[in-house]
C-alpha cells in the first residue's frame, strides 16, 4: 500500500509536521509527500491511504510583531480540498493540523478538512490526531510536537494495517 501525504504551510511548520508523519508512515508502507500546490488532485489507485493537513490562523493579530497572514495562504488547501477526487477504488483518509494555543486562534481545521474529504468519496479511518501545537501562530512547533505526530502515524499505519487483514 501507498500513502501520500499532503500538506499546506505557510511558515513552514505544518510541512514539518507532514514530514515527521511521512517517516512514521514509512515504516509500514511506501510514502509521497506533496505540498498542496504540487498535489495531485486525482487520487490514483495505488494510493491506500490520503493524509491531509492544514493550520488554523489567529482571528485577529495579537501582537504588533506577528505578521499578517495573506489571504490567499488559507485558500489554496481549500481549493485543491473542492478539487480533489479519488479514482475507482477506495481510499481511506485522515486528516491533522497545526496551530498555536492562543484564544484567537479558531478551532481545529480538521473538522472541514474531513468534511470536504467525505464529500469527494474519502473514507476517513480515525478520528482526526490532536492539534499538533505551535510556539506562537507563525512557529516554531513546540519540541515534542514532531516526535508526536510520527508516533500518531505509526499507529494510524497499524490501526490501517489491521483493518486491510481483518475487514468489517
Amino acid at each position: 500500500m501507498r500513502a501520500l501525504v499532503v500538506y499546506e504551510s505557510t511558515f513552514g511548520n505544518t510541512e514539518t509536521i507532514a514530514e515527521h508523519i511521512a517517516a512514521g508512515l514509512e515504516r509500514w508502507m511506501d510514502v509521497d509527500l506533496a505540498e498542496v500546490a504540487s498535489a495531485p488532485t486525482c487520487i490514483g489507485e495505488h494510493v491506500g491511504l490520503l493524509v491531509v493537513g492544514g493550520h488554523a490562523f489567529p482571528t485577529t493579530q495579537t501582537t504588533t510583531d506577528q505578521p499578517r497572514i495573506h489571504p490567499a495562504a488559507e485558500h489554496r488547501l481549500r481549493y485543491w480540498l473542492n478539487n480533489v477526487h479519488k479514482g475507482l477504488s477506495s481510499v481511506h483518509a485522515a486528516t491533522f493540523d497545526t496551530r498555536a494555543k492562543d484564544p484567537n486562534t479558531p478551532g481545529s481545521a480538521t473538522r472541514a478538512i474531513e468534511k470536504h474529504l467525505r464529500r469527494n468519496g474519502f473514507h476517513i479511518i480515525t478520528e482526526p490526531a490532536n492539534s499538533f501545537y505551535l510556539e506562537h501562530p507563525t512557529g516554531p512547533a513546540r519540541p515534542a510536537e514532531p516526535q508526536r505526530a510520527q508516533h500518531w502515524a505509526e499507529r494510524l499505519a497499524a490501526k490501517l494495517a489491521t483493518t486491510a487483514r481483518h475487514p468489517h
